[in-house]
């Protein structure tokens, strides 16, 4: 079954288009490569947006991974000092 991309106006597959993340199970009506293309775009136009959304995903990663309660329990399996020590 094919879909035409508003963008490049070409006929292609549905698989070629990503899903919309919005209630409805429903695509995109830009094809991936255009996308991709729009992100590449806006990216060299400005990329300090994009920059510090890195950076706070980034920062927001490390934090989660400092407060994981069970870190501390936490054993490699096999290394053989762990084994040594019981």
């Amino acid at each position: 079954m094919g879909k035409t991309c508003s963008n490049c106006k070409k006929v292609q597959d549905v698989s070629e288009f990503s899903p919309r993340h919005k209630g409805k199970p429903r695509t995109n009506s830009w094809c991936k490569a255009c996308m991709r293309e729009l992100r590449r775009k806006r990216f060299a136009e400005d990329p300090v947006p994009y920059q510090e959304a890195y950076k706070r995903h980034y920062k927001r990663l490390k934090q989660e991974k400092k407060t994981d309660k069970w870190s501390a329990y936490k054993k490699p399996m096999f290394v053989s000092s762990y084994y040594e020590e019981q």
